[in-house]
């Protein structure tokens, strides 16, 4: 059977075209689709929602109407020369935008229907696609009964054999078919052994390690007929290197993956605007293809970052293996991520109709979501830019109070080997775009704070890492340099919360050094100053500061103990509608030293009269 297209963040499109028998040489041209993230709608610039208005068809990119556009173009073009095409996707369609909320978390899947019209084949189960539990309608279980056999969901490592309502829907690997060519491709799925820590698979699922379980499924594909195998993988950049080079990925010959949103690229891409020219932020971390020496051969290895703005493109040639086996052998693979862009973009791709339609069809109960009331304010809660950029406002406490919260409800990371550890939160002022009035909020004022459900390199969602205090406090460093005291003020200035109180002196301390003073409250409820502190701090942040943007570069390093791709304007929402009315003071967490009333963290700086001790919310 031929491959079908499905939507997701990474889309490899393989084409193959066997030339004359004597020859016994083919080419294959590859769609492939990564890390999706609920993306159905174009995204900015910044990866974020602002497409509204006159120029918003010109100025995004992605989205599923290009998504089916592009594919169904290269297809045809394919088909015209006598190639096939692969539509494969990597995994992670879901968790980011309202979609989510409106209609996949109520049991209303309708990934599969855009999936459809892309044409995907094969699809592997990225970490996300468990947010909403294995089983009922919201589910894993639910997509895939969704899909209703359209193209195979794929997991080599995933043992279902605890959970019975997936039994039968989930396959090891599958067999595609290429029409013109007539050769046959195993695509074998990968998913991180990670999810039961970064998602919500339930106690039943078990996953086990790629070394453990890809030969095996390679193997059984090729004794099923496979000529070639393609793993298509949901494990990341740097796991997909390591694997293919070792001796577990020798029958593997392309590695198409996902789950780290990385961007590879041959050269220096293209501008993304063209007026005015504006070049593409995300840093490219290897070529496309990514090569790796595997034995006496090379495994090529390709991602397109997400949420949709690149589809993947590899074109790849392939010769009859020596011996009796009837495989083939990799000779060559060329590409690049194909920018889908509006009319104002380097490369213009046009809505396909009928996607386009579809999408229509959906904005009514987005609009309905947003005018949902979700809670009260108690005043006003402050994100103006001259505050929120240059000290603590009741905005700043009342996000970072509802990260901590959706950690204690949601996840497991204050508990077990983080149980010893300090929680602590750190957002930038610049993820603050509004304030809220006092009254009743709704969904819509939550995504008016931070519009950027996935902003700049990265984006705006629910990470945590394990830092020392040593990089905690080069952090609280970094954004403490762009207080100016005026709306001048950038981005990179900190709110924080949770275990932390710190003190800062923009006046008397040189510019990178105004961090005079921070205190650690420990489990057992003692305080210690962070200077002392020997441990590492549980930190609770986004995803695009501690993946090193507004300059916190000291973050990017320390390994991610757990990625929500939750949008902070939900977990504020959850905040409102669990914790209403919202305080509307501060409790001195952050302190200006230049300023009247500072507290004991100011050392000698403060006033003795003015000295204050700290107040910890519960």
């Amino acid at each position: 059977m031929l491959l079908r297209s499905s939507p997701a963040n990474t889309l490899l499109l393989l084409v193959l075209t066997l030339g004359s028998a004597a020859a016994q040489a083919l080419e294959l041209q590859v769609q492939a689709i990564n890390d999706n993230h609920a993306r159905y709608e174009p995204a900015d610039v910044q990866f974020g929602t602002q497409c509204n208005g006159t120029r918003g068809e010109e100025v995004c990119f992605g989205g599923v109407a290009r998504q089916v556009s592009a594919i169904n173009s290269a297809r045809a073009a394919a088909a015209r020369r006598g190639v096939d095409t692969l539509v494969l996707h990597a995994g992670d369609q879901y968790t980011g935008t309202l979609f989510d909320a409106v209609f996949t978390k109520k049991g209303q899947q309708i990934a599969a229907d855009f999936l459809r019209l892309m044409g995907v084949q094969a699809f592997t189960l990225g970490n996300h696609e468990f947010d909403n539990g294995a089983t009922g309608p919201a589910g894993l279980e639910g997509f895939i009964r969704s899909i209703n056999g359209s193209f195979p969901v794929l997991s080599c490592n995933l043992d279902t054999s605890g959970e019975p309502a997936l039994a039968g829907l989930v396959q090891r690997f599958t067999l595609l078919p290429l029409q013109h060519s007539n050769a046959t491709v195993g695509v074998v799925g990968l998913t991180s052994v990670e999810t039961p820590g970064t998602s919500n698979p339930g106690e039943r699922l078990q996953f086990r390690p790629y070394a453990d379980t890809l030969p095996g499924c390679v193997a059984e594909a090729r004794a099923a007929g496979a000529d070639l195998v393609i793993a298509l993988t949901h494990i990341g950049f740097d796991a997909d290197q390591a694997l293919a080079a070792s001796p577990a990925a020798a029958g593997v010959d392309l590695i198409v993956g996902g789950h780290t949103h990385s961007f590879l690229y041959t050269g220096p891409p293209p501008p993304l605007l063209v007026d005015p020219p504006t070049n593409e932020t995300s840093e490219v971390e290897g070529t496309y293809p990514t090569w790796v020496t595997n034995g006496s051969k090379r495994i090529p290895i390709v991602q397109a970052l997400y949420g949709s703005r690149y589809l993947g493109a590899l074109n790849t040639t392939w010769a009859a293996a020596e011996g009796p086996s009837g495989s083939l052998r990799l000779e060559g693979a060329t590409g690049a991520p194909l920018l889908l862009g509006g009319r104002n973009s380097t490369n213009y791709v046009p809505d396909d109709p009928v996607a386009a339609a579809r999408l229509a069809e959906l904005q009514g109960p987005l609009a309905d979501y947003t005018s949902q009331v979700v809670g009260q304010a108690a005043a006003t809660l402050d994100g103006e830019r001259i505050d929120i950029r240059n000290r603590e406002t009741n905005l700043g406490d009342a996000m970072c109070d509802a990260i901590l919260a959706y950690a204690k409800r949601h996840t497991g990371l204050l508990g077990g080997d983080n149980a010893g550890r300090p929680a602590v939160c750190l957002v930038n002022g610049g993820v603050f775009r509004a304030s809220i009035p006092a009254g009743n909020v709704t969904q819509g004022d939550c995504l008016a704070v931070t519009p950027y459900g996935e902003r700049w390199i990265r984006g705006n969602w629910f990470v945590a890492k394990a830092v020392n205090a040593s990089t905690l406090a080069a952090a609280l460093n970094n954004g403490f340099s762009g207080w100016t005291g005026n709306v001048s003020a950038q981005g990179r200035f900190p709110q924080i919360g949770g275990a932390l109180r710190a003190a800062f002196d923009p006046v008397n301390q040189p510019n990178t050094s105004r961090l005079v003073g921070a205190e650690l409250r420990l489990p057992n409820g003692s305080t210690v100053p962070l200077s002392s502190f020997s441990g590492d701090v549980l930190l609770l942040s986004t995803d695009y500061l501690v993946g090193g943007g507004d300059f916190y570069t000291m973050l990017k390093d320390a390994p991610v103990l757990f990625d929500s791709s939750k949008p902070l304007n939900e977990i504020l929402a959850e905040q409102f509608q669990q914790a209403s009315p919202l305080a509307a003071t501060t409790d001195g967490r952050l302190v200006n030293c230049a300023e009247a009333g500072s507290s004991l963290l100011c050392g000698s700086q403060a006033k003795p009269a003015s000295r204050r001790r700290l107040h910890w919310r519960a």
